[in-house]
């Protein structure tokens, strides 16, 4: 677990591990507030085979519809992707840390105007 920003830096090239947002770019595109991939956010090492079960159980789940995804409160977010996570073999305790450092986000990104709970 560690920022987004972190886990993509040239010096990890070639490790065989990739950087996965918890609190997904597409949800923050959804909303307008990002435009290009945010450094700070919470993220998890993945090997490639996880990367791809967890991308295939994100389009599975709607979470590249940027309709549904603008309709979402944060929390569904983080949880949603925990479940993608989970459902692709990760530990429980791995998901349980990278959730857990996406909670610390939210207080920036409710002054920035996200849901942060579910109705």
């Amino acid at each position: 677990m560690t920022d987004y920003g972190r886990a993509n830096i040239p010096q990890r090239v070639g490790d065989g591990l990739a950087g996965h947002e918890i609190i997904q770019h597409a949800y923050l595109k959804a909303l307008g507030l990002e435009k290009s991939r945010g450094s700070y956010n919470a993220a998890i090492l993945l090997t490639e085979e996880q990367h791809r079960k967890v991308d295939a159980y994100q389009r599975e789940r709607g979470l590249y519809d940027s309709e549904k995804l603008a309709k979402m409160s944060l929390e569904d977010i983080v949880h949603e992707n925990a479940e993608c996570l989970r459902l692709a073999g990760l530990r429980q305790s791995a998901i349980d840390r990278v959730t857990e450092y996406a909670f610390e986000q939210f207080p920036a990104l409710q002054a920035r105007g996200v849901k942060i709970w579910s109705d």
